[in-house]
């Protein structure tokens, strides 16, 4: 079983802060982004996936 420490102030990871905390590469994170897996933003440059979708990966790795 995978444990996830959350830090419930955020509301909002980027790419690499998200990979970290659920145990996979940043770059699986913007595939499942690009695929649609993932919800995702844009704030500039910067993608950010919001805390919801860390519950949902919890739920469903649960």
């Amino acid at each position: 079983m995978k444990v996830f420490e959350v830090e419930h102030s955020r509301n909002a990871y980027s790419a690499a802060e998200l990979a970290e905390l659920i145990g996979v590469s940043d770059e699986t994170i913007r595939r499942w982004i690009k695929n649609g897996d993932i919800k995702a933003f844009r704030i500039g440059r910067t993608v950010r996936i919001p805390a919801e979708e860390l519950e949902r990966i919890r739920t469903q790795s649960a």
